[in-house]
């Protein structure tokens, strides 16, 4: 029998048609899926949410779901209680997958929405592992694809910042499909096959349902990739069955893509400054490329860091150089560049012009105003998994350089070392906060009536296109939620002596009955957006806007009147959910036929994620992994090891301490100023450390001012509703609160000196703005009262 051994080849290097099929167990495959198990450790064994605002909202959005889902509603494209319980059409906009499995697993398992949060978490980290190992494997080995893998698993991104501080569900899926994208369409590519035309348009579907934002962008990327190997591959391909799948995956998500961009003139989106920023954006390379600090322990809300991680960008360098290098070995082989196999160079400008785009600084300024904006967190992950995939070129190239396998594992072992010793700082994951349990709507009130947040958006909220203020909140609506009928009814729009009987109400419809004296309009506290539909009498009636509010208003008759409200699909939803129906059929069809036809003659390619390993090979393997793993686990276990711990009531060593305490129980610790000598024009970052002396604080707000030295005159200043993106009343008293602030100067700020400061002012508003006309609390030392304001003891020097 042929031994690859004999002719110094690995079952990797030899063509698809020529492996054995495959037999066992996958042990490349169970390391990969180890390092996930150690990545999603925390989430899998603690109790509650990560401490980030995201993940808190996002609970609430499958809580939602999983309610619509309970009361018969195939796929809800609305939330019925954001807002007061005046609804929203937030499912018709955002990208729905991650929100809708997560309601459905709470719906099915009747698991609480923080668990289906956590196991959808979980789902992305195990999707992005396998699937970027899939991707570099069946193009680079079993090798690389370990060392790739572990890269993008054990960098900064993945191993704590997109979980464990970010905690953004949309984000973390559309990362996680892009490598499965990228992986099908190889298989695509490479064989042809009906299977794989079906595993490309599921996975390509399933990135554009998982963000509303970076989704089309990878989705972009995806096709730039498949285009360039079309164009830059020597190699014969089935770049015919590869586009099809890639359309058809477009086509399968024009359900919810097609109304999200069509219909997206019947919404406006208010943005507002509620609270300050949760990250600053990098604006220099060094924040991106520098090593990772340790995190604090006493932190409370770790600001997010943007950090590539040092094994992860220099490997990545390195890979960078070894395929230039092949680019060149190549034009000097073969005059023409068309037919150069080097298809990872597409990375390569992929990496820079992400790079680019993550230190333009104007960029994320314009894009901080828009409906659920890019953020620059958006495109750190997808720069994490390019330089992963660059990095593993490194074994590329260790492997092609060495041949003894000894050296070539040893090589990997290195390689991995070298990774989990940059990455220990990110082995932490910050403290989880408890949750409430069973959730209920009401949780949802409470956040929403202290100001914290707004159909579950923090920096902004969605009303109808015709509405210009958000109306104020319903008592009597808020009250219903707690009795046997939700009330929709606004019974004041009604005549006096009208008899209201509430017939039935469900998350997408109302039914009730109202008995007038005289023909009038009746005002529904539900939002009129395109979808709703009603009858009145068993006859099909226009809806209408109420003036100002945007509610729904019927027209009534004199007599008895029974009405039914229901939302539903448009022409246009209709139309694509069509569509994606036709798409589903189409490629069922595709599928069966091309698996048919594939000619006798041609190989039986086999392109399985099993592939046979010898006793040597899995000897080797162990010895490579298993270092990394048991530090990993270690590591995890013992996070003093990796982390600072100050004192709670102390701020970071990097501050200036200043000791103050707000009336009211909140203290401040000491601050941060990015410069002391900024220009006009410039934007101020201000990092303040506070501390709550007592627990379920009253809502605060923040003003941040300048102020000249000599005069106090106050130069510019801007309002926050709550001081750092954790509201007061959630701060524990076991560690510090940081916040960070960022203040515009004005272009025309003239010379001179200058000072900093905080104002906290008691706000017990509704909505996300902050309360005009506040008044301010009170601040003390040791000493006894020094005025209503924080003075930064810093000056700041304004220099031309």
């Amino acid at each position: 029998m042929f031994d690859p051994a004999d002719y110094d080849l690995t079952l990797d290097e030899l063509p698809a048609w020529m492996r054995p099929r495959p037999r066992g167990v996958d042990w490349p495959l169970l390391a990969v899926l180890v390092f996930c198990l150690i990545v999603a450790g925390p989430l899998m064994v603690r109790e509650g949410l990560p401490n980030s605002p995201e993940a808190t909202l996002q609970m609430h959005r499958i809580y939602s779901m999983a309610q619509s889902i309970q009361s018969g509603d195939f796929y809800p494209r609305w939330a019925p209680d954001f807002i007061y319980g005046y609804g929203s059409p937030i499912f018709n906009y955002l990208a729905p997958l991650p929100y809708y499995l997560g309601g459905l697993h709470a719906t099915i398992a009747q698991a609480q929405p923080d668990t289906s949060f956590k196991i959808l978490f979980i789902f992305s980290i195990f999707t992005g592992g396998v699937g970027l190992f899939s991707f570099i494997r069946q193009r680079w080995g079993a090798i690389a694809g370990i060392v790739g893998a572990a890269i993008f698993l054990f960098s900064p991104y993945t191993l704590q910042t997109e979980p464990y501080l970010h905690s953004d569900l949309g984000t973390a899926w559309a990362v996680a499909w892009l490598p499965m994208v990228l992986w099908a369409m190889d298989r695509a590519l490479q064989f042809g096959r009906g299977r794989d035309l079906l595993l490309l348009s599921l996975t390509g579907a399933a990135l554009l349902l998982s963000d509303r934002v970076l989704s089309p962008i990878l989705f972009v990327l995806a096709g730039g990739w498949l285009l360039w190997i079309m164009l830059f591959s020597a190699k014969p391909l089935h770049w015919r069955v590869s586009l099809v799948g890639f359309l058809l995956a477009a086509s399968l998500a024009a359900f919810y893509v097609a109304p999200a961009f069509l219909e997206r003139d019947a919404i406006r989106w208010q943005s507002v400054a509620a609270y300050p920023v949760d990250y600053v954006a990098p604006s220099h390379v060094s924040d991106l490329l520098l090593p990772l600090p340790p995190l604090d322990e006493s932190a409370i809300n770790t600001p997010i860091r943007f950090n590539l991680g040092l094994a992860t960008w220099t490997l990545a360098a390195l890979g960078s150089v070894w395929v230039i290098i092949g680019f060149v070995r190549r034009l000097r082989q073969r005059p023409t560049f068309l037919k150069t196999p080097e298809a990872v160079s597409f990375f390569i400008p992929t990496a820079i012009i992400l790079f680019r785009l993550l230190l333009d600084n104007s960029l994320w300024r314009h894009a901080q105003s828009g409906f659920d904006a890019l953020q620059p967190m958006d495109l750190l992950g997808a720069l994490t998994l390019v330089c992963a995939i660059l990095a593993a070129q490194v074994m590329v190239m260790i492997e092609q350089l060495l041949h003894r396998p000894i050296i070539r594992y040893s090589g990997a072992g290195i390689l991995l070392l070298v990774l989990v010793t940059s990455a220990m700082p990110a082995f932490y994951a910050p403290q989880f906060h408890a949750t409430d349990s069973p959730f209920t709507v009401n949780d949802l009130f409470e956040l929403e009536l202290r100001g914290h947040a707004l159909g579950t958006f923090r920096h902004g909220y969605m009303l109808p296109s015709n509405v210009t203020a958000l109306p104020e909140p319903s008592t009597a609506l808020l009250n219903s939620y707690n009795k046997e009928r939700i009330f929709k009814v606004q019974s004041e729009s009604l005549p006096s002596y009208s008899l209201i009987s509430i017939n039935a109400h469900d998350p997408t419809s109302d039914d009730f009955g109202i008995e007038t004296r005289q023909a009038s309009d009746v005002i529904v506290l539900t939002f009129n957006y395109p979808g709703w539909h009603a009858e009145r009498n068993d006859r099909k009636i226009a809806v209408e806007s109420a003036p100002l509010t945007g509610f729904i208003r019927i027209p009534l008759e004199a007599g008895s009147n029974d009405v039914v409200l229901r939302f539903g699909n448009t022409t246009l939803r209709q139309w694509a959910v069509m569509l994606s129906a036709f798409s589903l059929i189409l490629i069922g069809g595709l599928t069966y036929w091309l698996d048919r036809r594939r000619p006798p003659q041609e190989p039986d390619y086999t392109a399985s994620w099993l592939w046979g390993f010898g006793g040597e090979q899995k000897w080797m393997l162990a010895i490579v992994t298993l270092p990394l793993i048991l530090i990993s686990i270690y590591l995890r276990a013992n996070p003093s090891l990796t982390t600072d711990t100050s004192p709670s009531s102390s701020p970071p060593d990097t501050a200036t301490p200043l000791r103050l305490i707000v009336d009211g129980g909140i203290g401040f610790l000491g601050y941060e100023l990015d410069t002391t000598n900024p220009k006009p024009g410039d934007t101020l970052t201000l990092y303040a450390y506070w501390r709550a002396n007592r627990p379920n604080l009253p809502n605060y707000q923040i003003a941040i001012q300048l102020l000249e030295s000599r005069t106090d005159r106050l130069v510019t200043e801007i309002h926050f509703r709550h001081p750092a993106n954790l509201p007061t009343n959630l701060w524990p008293t076991d560690g510090y609160i940081t916040s960070i602030y960022q203040l515009k100067l004005p272009n025309d700020l003239p010379t001179g000196n200058y000072e900093i400061a905080l104002q906290v002012e008691s706000c017990d508003r509704f909505d996300l703005q902050p309360c005009e006309n506040a008044v301010a609390r009170n601040i003390f030392n040791l000493r006894g009262a020094v005025g209503s304001k924080i003075i930064l003891s810093t000056p700041i020097t304004i220099q031309n």
